[in-house]
């Protein structure tokens, strides 16, 4: 009996000892990034606790990469890892990962490795493996240098389409976005603001068979004048130049405003100031049914009309959204902004009657109106293409402004290689 309990210690000692012996990989997920001018050596650990017991020194421990799940070709990287018993590990183990240069663009790729340690009959032992046993390694997508990684901070810079003359690249578009999200958490706030300059078309209608003054002519007496009139097509178009700032606090609401939803709806209340330059264009064509008409007056010389005419006026908004929304899809693909807006407005517009002191003293008028403005900006990650139309109108008076943008996005901080020839002087 004596001899008997000594034996039985030391026998459930070797068991627990082996039960105790374990070794795993220190982390089961890392993420790294590809080097484009050099190769890149990562090191990782295998750890291995109570690894020195007799009855594991026939075990060998082994790395392998698994092919099947593996998403990076072969050939861009290699596991350095020999083959060792369990018995020669010590706490801390290294594997190194060597990732091959690379710059050429490419998805987020994932490389595996197994953890297996065998018998000597070549047996998996699941026993003596820690809680890793699988190791995931995220290789970070490789993207252009001029890519968009984040759609907070941007500028723009493109063209409007001219939808008077049919769908044709004209005029300077520009923008500037600045978007910081609310946190996740009701009432938390963000901010929204947006400089630009772009054109936005008004109007344009044709009418037929409208009477006009082509031509006044003087009489042969001197005390008499000839109108020439005509009938003809008019063609009406309105153009506007704008030059603005939008600003807007961003108001989570809740579930909908969540950063995990695809899409996020958030309240927007809204400040608007907009400079207009608007230009209205009249043109005559295909003149008929021509006559003239004698009338009293003095004309010593020709006076001709053309067939075109063109007539500038400035503009001043003021709007204020009471009701606003703000909605949101962003991932690492493209960004989706839509913003919807309504509330008061105040227009300022010069007096054409006015009486001038001075040069420089124009009379305004102002008007107050309920407002209407939706836009819509898309952006492509890769490429920072840039689609935006926005639509404005008011109520009493309707005043419709629709414009449609093309234009590429760009980070802040790679504004300055745009005007490269500019910052460089």
């Amino acid at each position: 009996m004596k001899r008997i309990l000594p034996l039985l210690f030391l026998l459930f000692s070797g068991i627990y000892s082996v039960a105790q012996s374990t070794v795993s990989f220190e982390s089961d997920k890392k993420k790294i990034d590809r080097n484009a001018a050099e190769d890149k050596t990562f090191k990782f650990l295998l750890t291995a606790k109570n690894y020195i017991v007799k009855d594991l020194a026939g075990l060998t421990v082994q790395v392998s990469v698994n092919r099947p799940k593996t998403t990076l070709d072969s050939n861009s990287f290699s596991v350095d890892f020999r083959e060792t018993t369990f018995n020669s590990l010590r706490e801390n183990n290294a594997v190194y990962l060597t990732l091959k240069k690379d710059s050429i663009t490419d998805r987020e790729r994932k490389i595996i490795l197994d953890l297996k340690v065998k018998n000597k009959e070549g047996k998996v032992v699941d026993s003596v493996m820690g809680p890793n046993k699988q190791m995931e390694i995220t290789i970070s997508e490789i993207i252009k240098k001029d890519s968009l990684n984040d759609f907070s901070y941007l500028a723009y810079i493109g063209t409007n389409f001219d939808l008077v003359d049919g769908i044709k690249a004209k005029n300077l578009f520009f923008a500037s976005n600045i978007l910081l999200k609310p946190k996740d958490k009701p009432g938390r706030m963000g901010f929204y603001l947006s400089l630009f300059g772009n054109r936005t078309m008004t109007t344009s209608d044709s009418l037929s068979n409208v009477k006009r003054t082509y031509k006044i002519s003087g009489g042969q007496d001197g005390n008499t004048i000839y109108t020439h009139r005509e009938q003809a097509d008019l063609l009406i178009t309105k153009v506007s130049d704008n030059l603005g700032a939008y600003m807007s606090p961003i108001v989570n609401i809740g579930t909908v405003s969540r950063s995990q939803n695809n899409v996020q709806l958030y309240y927007s209340p809204s400040l608007e100031f907009v400079w207009r330059r608007t230009r209205s264009t009249n043109v005559y064509s295909n003149g008929r049914n021509r006559d003239s008409v004698l009338v009293s007056g003095t004309n010593n010389g020709l006076i001709e009309f053309g067939p075109k005419s063109v007539q500038y006026a400035n503009e001043f908004n003021f709007n204020a959204g009471v009701l606003g929304l703000f909605i949101a899809h962003e991932n690492k693909q493209i960004s989706v902004r839509v913003h919807l807006s309504t509330g008061y407005s105040r227009q300022y517009f010069p007096e054409r009657n006015s009486n001038i002191s001075s040069e420089n003293n124009i009379g305004y008028l102002k008007n107050e109106d309920i407002f209407f403005t939706g836009r819509a900006w898309i952006t492509e990650a890769t490429s920072g293409i840039t689609l935006q139309a926005e639509i404005t109108n008011t109520r009493k008076i309707p005043k419709p402004y629709y414009g449609v943008t093309l234009s590429k996005a760009l980070n802040f901080k790679n504004l300055g290689t745009f005007f490269s020839p500019i910052t460089s002087r």
